[in-house]
């Protein structure tokens, strides 16, 4: 008889690879069970914070659109209004300049010149800090 490795004493013992990948699966159910729950509940939080993120944008550019639509005083209580309910950061920067722009518009320099440098200095876009 030929040398075979011990593990194999008959051809027909043979364990090929998918017959080791399953036997592990099975005996180890319960883990490979839990890590797809887990994979699930991640994937589904990521999903509801992206939805989230998109209601908020939705939201903010609803004011902002209602906004736009106001003229002289009454636009300008609006756009402090929104500065002061704290807007995501890239929102932040585009209602200030555009008050900044309504004091200009009104001829208010001093306010206008404070206005433009406090939004340049929270701009997170890096050239205008």
């Amino acid at each position: 008889m030929r040398n075979r490795p011990k593990h194999k004493k008959r051809p027909d013992e043979f364990i090929s690879l998918m017959d080791r990948l399953v036997r592990y699966f099975l005996e180890n159910r319960n883990f490979f069970i839990g890590l797809l729950v887990l994979f699930f509940v991640f994937l589904g939080a990521y999903a509801f914070y992206q939805y989230r993120q998109a209601s908020l944008v939705q939201e903010w550019s609803e004011r902002l659109e209602s906004a736009l639509d106001k003229s002289g005083d009454e636009a300008l209580k609006t756009w402090e209004e929104l500065l002061a309910e704290s807007p995501p950061s890239q929102l932040a920067s585009l209602i200030a300049f555009k008050e900044a722009s309504l004091y200009a518009q009104k001829s208010q320099w001093k306010e206008a010149s404070e206005a433009f440098m406090k939004a340049a200095s929270e701009t997170s876009v890096p050239y205008l800090k």
